[in-house]
């Protein structure tokens, strides 16, 4: 099963308004392609929110600035929205939105910042979709999945229009959904790039696909709750659904079909345990096949406070087949979910490859039926409750959030799964094996640990998991682990077969001495009661064990005493594995060899060598020896001693001591004929069944093979022979008589065993040079010959062999006589020739003598006078040498006062460049205090300039909600125009009163304006506005006040004749109206005729309407509170007519 984390790019920025997951693809090509667009460049940039702080809708159906928006459908769930901004590069409002259009059920409009929003890069426009409820919808949880395609158009070229394409899942807190840096702007309002309709206008499209789904939930806990079907997305984790089922139906999936190649759908979140969990769906290509993918991811709802939530879970991802008769397609998989990546938990599982595309989209598979898929997942969580604890003082308890860490190195985890039995009856029921489950970290030392259990692992997978501990231990915990590994093998349940991998295991582990030499003493019991394989790999263990703690010779005589008890029937792979390791580690065998040097358990008892007859059977392929034992051997038990021996005798480095500690243990009566002769005949039948077995395994080559197989077979029994052979000359040599009885035997043993003749020919050969030789004076017996007699009397055949070669000796011995003598006389007259020759030489010495004392007298007078001239000579040197003297004395004077004058000009320049070195430092000192100023010049004016920054933000912020009020009172008067119809004067009187307004409003505008460039001066000009709305505001009471009779308000204040002519002026209007209703054709029971139909909101109407302030901050707007959507409620306004 792969195990599959999304591989798609993930480019969303995180924030309230979107999650951290929403993954965007960008790229740069022509916008008339359909969507998704899949094939174009891409070009990295962050799809990102729009902050609420930012949003600048104030109704759902306000606009902002001239726009032309046109909507083109393609189907149910999917259009195209074409969106024109005149002006643009003159814009000077912050944000653009446009009308609200439907897709797919769902309100959507399109935001634009020309110059960015606060989380733009410079120079930058910002671009986004928002999606909303449906209208006529009051909840609060919705959410829908869409992908999106937002485009900047270039007319000229289209190639050159700049998209990027998104997805995401939007709800209510996650409406918006966009990228801060779109494009740069001077790219789009450079009329050259071609972006500009007109010199001024430009085109956004917006490319919308809806999915369109629904979901159903069931959970199921302990079997106490019913089935519950949940249809709303799930605001935040619920901690005891264990256990339930998540189905996800998606209406319309072939309008995403090509989107999933690139880019992702995914489910609405569903609870499970302490996680929330989705199900993501895409295409992948595996191996040059198309594939449908699956994966559940974990997805972070909310914000929480509680660290490290994570969640072991079991779960099995269904595609339901649609046509009854067919089988489902069901993957199960399990892991620990994370809401992230910290703890090294997953944040995603599934499947690359989860079923071939061509399974799924086959019309005859039925996964896809009527454009309709269904997609499942079911889940079984672990409840668990962790503590850990240090020193035996609680740290930590938690059932919902991770253990807290710890510095110790000491401590207790305690891990409790309560539905265990529920989860292995689950594992039995899917037939899953070798499951794990992991813990929660928590930390010991400074490292991160977790505890593993495998609820049901198979025995063929024991090994795997032994295997596996040196790996998934933490260093800090390998005496802990090898201690553990050797009490499994101890148990009394426990197999052989995990010997081997149980060894290997706590080969590669790192202990310290302590741990090792305790280990060591604890798998000495392993050795009772085993053989063949598992008696060697114990061997292989003990003996590095040791060699880590130094306890090699309490190893080796551990080793040898399971040697003893097993004696003749030790197996063949633990003989061949004891000489692999001697030939291998010298210090094994020298700590062999002192064992067996030191081994004192034979008793006096045994001091006669006991006695045997030999008897040899002819077999199909060799000469075998067998001992017919007239008793039984005691030492038997030795049998793996003699053979390491003859194995070291093979050895150069070795031969030397083995031999010497064999003759010892003869001596002592340990190693005996017989049992040399029973190992030999081991070791040689090891040769043949090798040789046997190489060439049933070769047949096919038996005519190469066999033969070099044989030469080595005989070169092998050759080193041994060479050994023995060698073993028993050197054991000759010495004068223990039980030793030179062994000696006779073993040369008996060793003619018998030998099958090759010239192997004894060649011992014969041997016995007779050393029999015959003179040059070894201090043996007193000649053994030799003893064993050549014993030798002809078991093999009578041989004698014509020895008396020949005895006769060679003879003859031999015979021609070197004769040759010594021929050569004595031949020295006799070289003695006399050089008696002759030593006279003549010595009379030519006397006379060259002679010559010789006369040359030297000669030489003395020679020389008495060159000494005479060498004393004259040396005179006149030390006359010369004390003038010199007396120079260097005048020189060095002069030198003395010239390094005087130097050192004085050195000081004087050393003074001169300290004083330079200060000047320098206070030049760097006065420069750094100018740079400080300096910075501290520039932090000032920038605080300057972000003040100023602020305060233009806030007048901006001020004057688009006036405008916004005007908007609210332009559509008021609009839902009151019949009443104005009804009163013409009072109409022609408020038309008069807007058009002041109006002109006021252009004038509070230049204000703004000029506010905006003197920023200076604002605060003033705000203090003025607030006393001036505060007349506004007594005007307008008095004119509310003196005008609120006609509106049915403050009539019982009134008198009979003030009421009478209010009377008379309401009938008079309302004539009036039934005559234009006449006239127009109006019916008779139209609702505004009735007098119950007036309005009785005295706030409709003022006399004289006064002038309004443009542009004044929230905090001074009088009597109000300005909402989200940016109508102010609390206080009545004027009327205004919006054209």
């Amino acid at each position: 099963m792969k195990k599959h984390q999304p591989q798609h790019q993930q480019s969303s920025l995180s924030s309230e308004a979107v999650s951290s997951s929403s993954e965007a693809s960008v790229s740069a090509s022509s916008t008339s392609s359909p969507h998704p667009l899949a094939t174009a460049q891409s070009e990295k940039s962050a799809a990102v929110p729009v902050p609420a702080a930012e949003d600048p809708a104030v109704s759902r159906d306000g606009a902002g600035g001239q726009e032309s928006v046109v909507l083109e459908r393609r189907g149910d769930s999917a259009a195209v929205c074409k969106w024109t901004i005149s002006n643009f590069p003159k814009v000077k409002t912050r944000a653009l939105w446009s009308k609200y259009f439907e897709v797919g059920g769902y309100d959507c409009r399109l935001l634009v910042y020309p110059k960015g929003d606060s989380q733009a890069l410079p120079g930058y426009i910002s671009i986004y979709l928002q999606i909303m409820d449906p209208r006529g919808t009051s909840s609060s949880k919705w959410d829908c999945f869409a992908s999106y395609r937002l485009a900047v158009v270039n007319p000229i070229d289209n190639s050159k229009s700049i998209h990027r394409d998104s997805w995401h899942r939007f709800s209510s807190k996650k409406k918006s959904h966009g990228w801060c840096d779109f494009t740069p702007s001077a790219s789009i309002i450079d009329p050259k790039s071609g972006f500009l309709l007109n010199n001024d206008s430009i085109l956004i499209t917006a490319d919308i696909l809806i999915l369109n789904e629904s979901v159903s939930f069931s959970r199921d806990n302990n079997e106490l709750q019913s089935n519950g079907m949940l249809s709303s997305i799930v605001t935040g984790p619920v901690g005891d659904v264990l256990n339930g089922k998540f189905t996800w139906k998606v209406h319309n999936f072939s309008l995403f079909k090509e989107m999933i190649k690139t880019q992702k759908i995914m489910s609405p979140v569903f609870p499970a345990g302490e996680c929330n969990l989705r199900i993501s769906v895409y295409q992948s290509s595996v191996n040059g096949v198309e594939y449908l993918s699956m994966c559940l991811e974990s997805k972070d709802t909310e914000k929480t406070s509680v660290p490290d939530r994570s969640c072991w879970c079991l779960f099995r991802m269904s595609v339901l087949n649609q046509k009854t008769g067919l089988n489902h397609m069901h993957r199960d998989s399990y892991g620990r979910f994370a809401a992230d990546n910290k703890s090294g938990d997953n944040t995603s599982l599934g499947w690359n490859d989860y079923m071939k595309m061509s399974d799924f989209i086959g019309s005859e598979s039925g996964f896809l039926v009527d454009d309709m898929a269904v997609f499942s997942t079911s889940f079984h969580v672990i409840k668990e409750l962790s503590s850990f604890s240090k020193n035996g003082g609680l740290i930590g308890v938690r059932s919902g959030g991770g253990v807290r860490k710890s510095d110790g190195h000491m401590g207790k985890f305690t891990w409790r799964i309560d539905n265990f039995t529920r989860l292995k009856d689950l594992l039995k029921k899917r037939k899953i094996t070798g499951l794990c489950i992991k813990s929660r970290r928590f930390q010991i030392g400074n490292r991160d640990c977790r505890l593993i259990v495998y609820p049901r692992a198979p025995k063929h997978l024991q090994p795997d998991l032994v295997a596996l501990v040196p790996k998934l231990v933490e260093h800090s915990e390998h005496p802990l682990a090898a201690c553990a590994l050797l009490d499994r093998l101890q148990g009394p349940d426990a197999e052989p077969a995990l010997r081997v991998p149980v060894f290997g295991a706590l080969s590669q582990l790192d202990c310290s001495t302590e741990v090792w030499e305790r280990i060591l003493f604890q798998s000495f019991a392993l050795l009772a009661d085993s053989n063949d394989e598992p008696l060697e790999a114990t061997m292989d263990f003990i003996l590095k064990a040791a060699l880590q703690c130094q306890h090699l010779p309490q190893a080796v005589r551990a080793l040898r005493v399971r040697l003893k008890d097993l004696g003749t029937v030790v197996s063949s792979s633990v003989l061949d594995y004891l000489s692999r390791m001697v030939n291998s580690c010298a210090d094994v065998a020298e700590a062999i060899l002192r064992e067996i040097d030191c081994d004192d358990d034979f008793g006096d008892n045994n001091s006669e060598i006991p006695c045997g007859l030999f008897t040899f059977g002819v077999g199909p392929t060799s000469e075998r020896l067998h001992v017919v034992d007239e008793g039984a051997f005691f030492s038997n038990s030795y049998f793996s001693d003699i053979f390491l021996l003859i194995e070291m005798l093979s050895i150069p480095c070795l031969a030397v001591e083995a031999s010497q500690t064999f003759e010892r243990a003869v001596a002592r009566g340990a190693i005996v004929a017989q049992s040399v002769a029973m190992v030999l005949e081991r070791r040689l039948a090891q040769r043949l069944n090798f040789t046997s077995q190489f060439v049933t395994e070769n047949f096919q080559h038996a005519d190469v093979v066999v033969e070099g197989e044989t030469i080595e077979q005989l070169r092998s029994q050759r080193d041994d022979f060479t050994s023995v052979l060698g073993l028993a000359e050197t054991l000759a040599l010495s004068r223990d008589p039980r030793v030179r009885g062994f000696v006779k035997m073993l040369y008996t043993i060793l003619f018998k065993w030998s099958a090759d003749e010239s192997y004894r020919l060649r011992m014969l050969k041997r016995l007779i040079d050393r029999a015959t030789s003179t040059t070894d004076s201090s043996r007193e017996v000649d053994i030799d010959l003893e064993i050549l007699v014993i030798l002809v009397c078991e093999e009578q055949e041989i004698v014509r062999p020895v008396l020949s070669m005895m006769r060679e000796v003879a003859e031999l011995a015979n021609v070197d006589r004769a040759a010594l003598w021929h050569q004595l006389c031949a020295s006799e007259d070289e003695i006399i020739r050089i008696c002759e020759e030593r006279k003549s030489e010595i009379s030519t010495m006397a006379k060259e003598k002679a010559i010789i004392s006369q040359k030297m007298s000669e030489s003395e007078a020679a020389t008495n006078r060159l000494k005479s001239e060498m004393r004259a000579e040396t005179d006149r040197f030390a006359r010369e040498r004390k003038d010199l003297s007396e120079q260097i004395q005048d020189l060095e004077s002069q030198l003395e006062w010239l390094r005087s004058e130097r050192d004085d000009e050195v000081g004087k320049l050393t003074a001169e460049k300290k004083v330079l070195q200060d000047r320098l430092h206070d030049t760097d000192t006065q420069l750094s205090l100018l740079k400080s100023r300096k910075r501290d010049e520039l932090k000032r004016v920038m605080k300057e300039k972000n003040a100023l920054a602020e305060r233009l933000k806030s007048a901006e912020a001020a004057r688009k909600r006036f405008d916004e009020e005007l908007k609210r009172y332009a559509t008021e008067n609009v839902t009151r125009e019949e009443i104005r119809q009804s009163l013409e004067d009072e109409v022609r009187r408020l038309t008069q009163t807007v058009g002041q307004t109006e002109g006021e409003k252009r004038e509070k505008e230049e204000q703004v304006t000029r506010c905006e460039a003197y920023i200076d001066g604002m605060e003033a000009k705000l203090q003025a506005c607030q006393q001036y709305i505060h007349s506004l505001e007594t005007s307008l009471q008095e004119e509310m006040t003196r005008h609120a009779p006609l509106y049915g308000a403050g009539l019982e204040a009134l008198s009979m004749k003030e009421l009478d002519t209010l009377s008379r002026i309401h009938e008079e209007g309302l004539r009036q109206i039934h005559a234009l209703q006449q006239r127009k054709g109006s019916p008779a029971g139209s609702p505004l005729v009735g007098p119950h139909t007036l309005p009785h909101s005295h706030g409709l109407y003022a006399a004289v309407p006064p002038p309004m302030a443009v542009g004044l901050p929230p905090s001074l707007i009088p009597n109000g509170v300005i909402h989200s959507n940016g109508h102010v409620n609390g206080s009545a306004g004027p009327w205004f007519n919006h054209t």
